[in-house]
């Protein structure tokens, strides 16, 4: 081949990497932000900006990523109702792993749970408030309290007892927030080996990781009367045994599988990204 033919078959494949239909254009790296303080998970999206935000047009869903040295953070916004499905009843499951994984072996569940004033109540005590009795009757005005819970899941969606401390990772959380048809999701996940944390990713800033969503499918009721605990706290550990020997967050979970309604599926979203983790 002279120089010439070279050069040409040179600028075909430069034309080739820059058509929209080529393997590069298909699955772009994002980029995630460095954070210099933790985001605040309340729901909202006014502290990550606009203009730092992705599209995905098929699900018509912003989202973001921002990372530091210890944890993930992700900024779902979703702008059409219809996209959310069942997630407020079977919740979001969210797995990391390296750049590439689709089927990772750990994933964390995060789900919105609705307790009574008594639960909840139970729930700040074992977290370690000390409420007085004034304090708990204005917590029993409200019948209802919403709770955003997260537990690590294997592939079979069975629930990871918690391991390590909190000063060595901290747990995955989330929070969300619906205003008039938007609903801002906002998440943590550690970085931390799945030794110390069996919701961490396992990765290191200025890595890159491979991100994936699923939420949706079978509708599904609200939390049935056998499933009740003395320590509401042990549903967001995962850690404690009931009678039968399954973590009470298996057990609260478990729940929910005999009343899935077939009749009334609805839709099965998923997506996955590739993410590099910024560096300091």
């Amino acid at each position: 081949m002279n120089q010439s033919q070279f050069l040409i078959a040179l600028a075909g494949l430069s034309l080739f990497l820059l058509l929209p239909g080529s393997v590069l254009s298909e699955d772009p790296i994002v980029l995630s932000r460095w954070a210099d303080s933790p985001p605040k998970l309340d729901g909202q999206a006014g502290e990550w900006g606009s203009g730092s935000l992705l599209h995905l047009k098929k699900i018509d869903l912003d989202y973001g990523f921002k990372n530091d040295d210890r944890n993930l953070y992700i900024l779902l916004v979703f702008r059409n109702p219809k996209s959310l499905s069942s997630i407020d009843s079977v919740g979001m499951t969210i797995s990391g792993g390296p750049e590439g994984t689709k089927n990772a072996n750990t994933a964390v569940k995060f789900v919105k749970r609705i307790l009574t004033s008594d639960q909840y109540i139970s729930l700040l005590e074992n977290q370690g408030a000390q409420l007085t009795d004034e304090e708990k009757e204005d917590l029993r005005w409200r019948t209802q309290h919403i709770v955003f819970t997260a537990y690590a899941v294997d592939k079979k969606g069975k629930v990871i007892p918690p391991t390590g401390s909190a000063t060595a990772a901290e747990p995955p959380a989330f929070q969300a927030r619906r205003q008039e048809n938007i609903s801002t999701f906002e998440f943590r996940i550690p970085l931390a080996s799945r030794e110390t944390s069996p919701a961490g990713i396992e990765a290191e800033p200025g890595t890159a990781i491979s991100v994936s969503f699923k939420w949706g499918g079978a509708a599904q009721q609200t939390l049935s009367p056998r499933t009740s605990w003395s320590t509401p706290w042990s549903m967001v550990s995962g850690g404690a045994l009931a009678d039968n020997g399954e973590t009470r967050a298996q057990e609260f979970l478990n729940s929910f599988d005999s009343m899935s309604r077939p009749s009334m599926e609805a839709k099965k979203y998923s997506f996955r990204v590739d993410v590099r983790l910024a560096k300091r």
